[in-house]
Protein backbone atom coordinates (compact mmCIF):
# COMPACT_ATOMS: atom_id res chain seq x y z
CA UNK A 1 0.00 0.00 0.00
CA UNK A 2 1.34 3.44 -0.94
CA UNK A 3 2.17 5.86 1.83
CA UNK A 4 -0.11 8.88 1.96
CA UNK A 5 2.00 11.97 2.43
CA UNK A 6 -0.10 14.79 0.98
CA UNK A 7 -1.18 17.28 3.62
CA UNK A 8 -4.85 17.08 2.73
CA UNK A 9 -4.88 13.26 2.87
CA UNK A 10 -3.27 13.17 6.31
CA UNK A 11 -5.42 13.06 9.43
CA UNK A 12 -5.30 16.07 11.72
CA UNK A 13 -4.31 13.57 14.43
CA UNK A 14 -1.01 12.88 12.69
CA UNK A 15 2.02 15.06 13.53
CA UNK A 16 2.91 15.18 9.80
CA UNK A 17 -0.35 17.03 9.13
CA UNK A 18 0.61 19.85 11.51
CA UNK A 19 4.21 19.87 10.32
CA UNK A 20 3.10 20.24 6.70
CA UNK A 21 0.62 23.00 7.62
CA UNK A 22 3.47 24.83 9.31
CA UNK A 23 5.50 24.52 6.10
CA UNK A 24 2.66 26.20 4.20
CA UNK A 25 2.20 28.86 6.89
CA UNK A 26 5.91 29.60 7.03
CA UNK A 27 6.52 29.39 3.28
CA UNK A 28 3.67 31.63 2.22
CA UNK A 29 4.30 34.07 5.07
CA UNK A 30 7.89 34.31 3.85
CA UNK A 31 6.84 34.73 0.22
CA UNK A 32 4.30 37.35 1.27
CA UNK A 33 7.00 39.20 3.18
CA UNK A 34 9.33 39.13 0.17
CA UNK A 35 6.47 40.33 -2.07
CA UNK A 36 5.75 43.22 0.34
CA UNK A 37 9.40 44.31 0.28
CA UNK A 38 9.52 44.04 -3.52
CA UNK A 39 6.26 45.98 -3.84
CA UNK A 40 7.54 48.72 -1.49
CA UNK A 41 10.80 49.04 -3.45
CA UNK A 42 8.97 49.08 -6.78
CA UNK A 43 6.36 51.51 -5.47
CA UNK A 44 9.02 53.86 -4.16
CA UNK A 45 10.92 53.71 -7.45
CA UNK A 46 7.80 54.73 -9.40
CA UNK A 47 6.30 57.04 -6.75
CA UNK A 48 3.23 54.84 -6.11
CA UNK A 49 3.89 54.38 -2.44
CA UNK A 50 5.74 56.14 0.35
CA UNK A 51 6.53 53.15 2.54
CA UNK A 52 10.25 52.43 2.62
CA UNK A 53 11.01 48.71 2.44
CA UNK A 54 13.17 49.05 5.56
CA UNK A 55 10.08 49.87 7.65
CA UNK A 56 8.38 46.56 6.83
CA UNK A 57 8.98 44.45 9.95
CA UNK A 58 11.00 41.28 9.69
CA UNK A 59 8.62 38.52 8.67
CA UNK A 60 5.86 39.32 11.18
CA UNK A 61 3.37 41.22 9.05
CA UNK A 62 3.14 38.53 6.40
CA UNK A 63 1.19 36.07 8.57
CA UNK A 64 -2.07 36.79 6.66
CA UNK A 65 -0.45 35.31 3.54
CA UNK A 66 0.44 32.11 5.37
CA UNK A 67 -2.94 31.89 7.07
CA UNK A 68 -4.65 32.42 3.72
CA UNK A 69 -2.59 29.61 2.15
CA UNK A 70 -3.46 27.24 4.99
CA UNK A 71 -7.17 28.12 4.74
CA UNK A 72 -7.16 27.54 0.97
CA UNK A 73 -5.28 24.27 1.40
CA UNK A 74 -7.82 22.98 3.92
CA UNK A 75 -11.04 24.43 2.52
CA UNK A 76 -10.70 24.60 -1.26
CA UNK A 77 -7.82 22.39 -2.38
CA UNK A 78 -9.65 19.12 -1.59
CA UNK A 79 -12.58 20.32 -3.74
CA UNK A 80 -10.24 21.26 -6.58
CA UNK A 81 -8.50 17.87 -6.37
CA UNK A 82 -11.84 16.05 -6.58
CA UNK A 83 -12.92 18.36 -9.44
CA UNK A 84 -15.97 19.53 -7.47
CA UNK A 85 -15.23 23.19 -8.16
CA UNK A 86 -13.71 24.96 -11.13
CA UNK A 87 -11.58 28.09 -11.39
CA UNK A 88 -14.49 30.55 -11.32
CA UNK A 89 -16.00 29.17 -8.09
CA UNK A 90 -12.51 28.78 -6.60
CA UNK A 91 -11.76 32.41 -7.47
CA UNK A 92 -14.97 33.69 -5.81
CA UNK A 93 -14.47 31.52 -2.72
CA UNK A 94 -10.81 32.53 -2.50
CA UNK A 95 -11.69 36.21 -2.65
CA UNK A 96 -14.10 35.73 0.25
CA UNK A 97 -11.76 33.56 2.34
CA UNK A 98 -8.64 35.68 1.91
CA UNK A 99 -10.56 38.92 2.47
CA UNK A 100 -12.02 37.63 5.74
CA UNK A 101 -8.56 36.50 6.88
CA UNK A 102 -6.95 39.84 6.06
CA UNK A 103 -9.80 41.72 7.78
CA UNK A 104 -9.56 39.55 10.92
CA UNK A 105 -5.77 39.92 11.02
CA UNK A 106 -6.12 43.72 10.83
CA UNK A 107 -8.75 43.70 13.58
CA UNK A 108 -6.50 41.52 15.73
CA UNK A 109 -3.63 43.97 15.28
CA UNK A 110 -5.92 46.81 16.36
CA UNK A 111 -7.12 44.80 19.36
CA UNK A 112 -3.53 44.04 20.44
CA UNK A 113 -1.67 47.25 19.53
CA UNK A 114 -4.50 49.78 19.35
CA UNK A 115 -3.83 50.46 15.67
CA UNK A 116 -2.88 48.78 12.40
CA UNK A 117 0.13 50.65 11.11
CA UNK A 118 1.12 47.83 8.75
CA UNK A 119 -1.42 48.44 5.99
CA UNK A 120 -4.07 51.04 5.31
CA UNK A 121 -6.42 50.81 2.34
CA UNK A 122 -8.63 53.70 3.45
CA UNK A 123 -7.79 55.66 0.30
CA UNK A 124 -8.64 52.78 -2.01
CA UNK A 125 -11.88 51.99 -3.81
CA UNK A 126 -14.40 49.87 -1.88
CA UNK A 127 -12.43 49.49 1.32
CA UNK A 128 -13.77 48.34 4.66
CA UNK A 129 -12.27 50.32 7.52
CA UNK A 130 -9.02 50.57 5.59
CA UNK A 131 -8.37 46.92 6.46
CA UNK A 132 -9.38 45.37 3.13
CA UNK A 133 -10.21 46.69 -0.32
CA UNK A 134 -11.70 45.31 -3.50
CA UNK A 135 -8.52 45.57 -5.59
CA UNK A 136 -6.40 43.55 -3.17
CA UNK A 137 -9.17 41.01 -2.65
CA UNK A 138 -9.41 40.41 -6.39
CA UNK A 139 -5.61 40.07 -6.65
CA UNK A 140 -5.64 37.52 -3.82
CA UNK A 141 -8.36 35.62 -5.67
CA UNK A 142 -6.25 35.43 -8.84
CA UNK A 143 -3.18 34.35 -6.87
CA UNK A 144 -5.26 31.75 -5.07
CA UNK A 145 -6.39 30.12 -8.31
CA UNK A 146 -2.74 29.79 -9.34
CA UNK A 147 -1.96 28.28 -5.94
CA UNK A 148 -4.85 25.81 -6.07
CA UNK A 149 -4.09 24.47 -9.56
CA UNK A 150 -0.31 24.69 -9.80
CA UNK A 151 1.56 25.59 -6.62
CA UNK A 152 -0.18 23.30 -4.10
CA UNK A 153 0.11 20.19 -6.31
CA UNK A 154 3.80 20.93 -6.88
CA UNK A 155 4.53 21.46 -3.20
CA UNK A 156 2.61 18.31 -2.26
CA UNK A 157 4.74 16.32 -4.74
CA UNK A 158 7.91 17.74 -3.23
CA UNK A 159 6.76 16.94 0.31
CA UNK A 160 5.91 13.41 -0.83
CA UNK A 161 9.41 12.84 -2.22
CA UNK A 162 11.39 14.01 0.81
CA UNK A 163 12.05 11.50 3.57
CA UNK A 164 10.17 12.02 6.81
CA UNK A 165 13.42 12.37 8.74
CA UNK A 166 14.55 15.30 6.59
CA UNK A 167 11.13 16.94 6.69
CA UNK A 168 11.23 16.77 10.48
CA UNK A 169 14.71 18.31 10.61
CA UNK A 170 13.64 21.10 8.24
CA UNK A 171 10.53 21.66 10.35
CA UNK A 172 12.49 22.11 13.58
CA UNK A 173 15.05 24.43 11.97
CA UNK A 174 12.29 26.62 10.48
CA UNK A 175 10.13 26.50 13.61
CA UNK A 176 12.92 27.46 15.99
CA UNK A 177 14.17 30.10 13.54
CA UNK A 178 10.68 31.56 13.24
CA UNK A 179 10.21 31.71 17.02
CA UNK A 180 13.64 33.31 17.48
CA UNK A 181 12.89 35.89 14.76
CA UNK A 182 9.64 36.81 16.51
CA UNK A 183 11.45 37.19 19.84
CA UNK A 184 14.09 39.32 18.12
CA UNK A 185 11.39 41.56 16.63
CA UNK A 186 9.78 42.02 20.05
CA UNK A 187 13.13 42.92 21.64
CA UNK A 188 13.88 45.47 18.89
CA UNK A 189 10.46 47.10 19.34
CA UNK A 190 10.97 47.54 23.10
Amino acid sequence: MAEVTGTVELSWRQPQFWRNLFFYLWGFSFLGHVAEIFWALLGNAFGWRETPASTIPLFAIAAPYGLGAVALLLLLYPLVQKKRIGPVVAFAASVLITTVIEFLCAMLLVAIFGHNSFWDYSGRFMNLGGYVCLGNSLMFGLGSVVMLWWIFPGVEKILGRVRERYLNIIFWVLFIGYILSQIYIRILKD
